[in-house]
């Protein structure tokens, strides 16, 4: 019943009447776990870092080509019920690529993190264990920027480029 109210308010009222999050960091492991990849977001922008071995290879400001999706990500990370969720993974996800993380920052404090393990057991995962909340956080993954149309692109363009 409580679920039912939260996410009735959270479909009829936009987040930020009930939050204060201004911003949002996103980390996830790609290439095996040999890349640590971290997303912040805030409402006007989305900037990737990535890391090997705690060394900063990468950083971007990818906001001229993808909008962030600032006040949905908020709505789903607030109606993920858990803070720790485990998913059983049929191989052994590798050193360093089994942890995805989303935390929320309200002035500079966060006030909300939760993370996403893979564990290898290839018994469990037989068994599918999908529930709302690893749902939830997959979708945060991949839909934390709106890429924009080519007709967007081209009207950010400066006027005198041929």
């Amino acid at each position: 019943m409580k679920n039912f109210i939260y996410i009735f308010l959270f479909t009829l009222f936009p987040l930020s009447l009930f939050s204060q999050v201004d911003e949002i960091i996103l980390q996830r492991p790609e290439m095996n776990g040999a890349v640590k990849k971290i997303i912040r977001i805030n409402k006007d922008s989305v900037q990737t870092r990535s890391y090997i071995l705690d060394s900063l290879i990468t950083e971007q400001n990818i906001t001229d080509t993808c909008k962030p999706n600032f006040d949905e990500i908020v709505r789903m990370a607030m109606l993920i019920e858990k803070d720790t969720i485990i998913q059983y993974y049929f191989r052994d996800p590798g050193y360093d690529n089994d942890t995805f993380i989303i935390s929320l920052y309200e002035k500079g404090h966060r006030i909300r993190q939760i993370t996403k393990i893979l564990v290898f057991d290839s018994e469990k995962s037989e068994k599918p264990n999908i529930d709302n909340d690893l749902i939830l956080i997959r979708n945060i993954f991949l839909s934390y920027c709106i890429n924009l149309s080519r007709q967007e692109l081209l009207k950010r363009l400066p006027k005198d480029y041929k």
